[in-house]
């Protein structure tokens, strides 16, 4: 039997000067491509060992979805262009219905937990999120397909107003929206972050 649930995780090949640019600024590109690197690899085969829910790659760019760096068995699938929002609207909206929750790979404390209660929330709910500290969220999930074709609209991503601008959008175009609110997780953008998550994501990654 197919597993409804999906994860979807958001995941660039990882290329110098391509991945991390704001953490390139403060840490160099080599140890953020690192870091990248190992954070992305060890979120993936974190998240996909379990049957409660069926983990599918959203690649960016298009060309390197069949990169070998990818796990060899992952079912992936490319992102195509646009802006953040049109890219997570269309790898949400191309999965069966069932409930799909999505996250990034620059979430080095996440764990199978977090994404076992997200989906525990989505009985109760018809959006989630996962709130960072500086305003954004890592993770998004819906309940039901016929919500997405109008989110993520009139967003200003990568600021303070991310999460809030997300769910002003959506009361605005669905009335009755239950909305629920995950565990707030900590993103790596620049060295600050990079500094704070030190006893998550380990020192080997800055030789590496």
């Amino acid at each position: 039997m197919v597993c409804e649930r999906k994860l979807i995780i958001m995941a660039k090949s990882p290329v110098a000067g391509r991945v991390k640019t704001r953490l390139s600024r403060d840490i160099g590109s080599a140890a953020a491509t690192n870091f990248y690197r190992h954070t992305c690899q060890s979120v993936i085969a974190r998240l996909s060992s379990t049957k409660l829910w069926r983990t599918v790659l959203s690649i960016s760019p298009d060309t390197e979805v069949h990169n070998r760096f990818w796990p060899r068995h992952a079912l992936r699938t490319t992102q195509g262009q646009g802006d953040l929002g049109e890219r997570m609207r269309r790898a949400m909206t191309i999965q069966p219905t069932g409930p799909v929750v999505l996250i990034g790979t620059d979430i080095p404390g996440v764990q199978g937990h977090h994404v076992a209660n997200a989906f525990h929330m989505l009985k109760q709910h018809d959006y989630i999120f996962g709130p960072t500290p500086d305003g954004g969220f890592w993770l998004v999930g819906i309940s039901k397909q016929r919500y997405l074709p109008r989110a993520f609209k009139d967003v200003r991503w990568s600021t303070e107003f991310t999460l809030k601008d997300t769910i002003d959008s959506l009361n605005r175009q669905y009335s009755g929206l239950r909305l629920g609110l995950a565990d707030e997780l900590n993103d790596v953008d620049d060295g600050k972050d990079f500094k704070a998550a030190q006893d998550i994501i380990g020192r080997r990654i800055l030789s590496s």
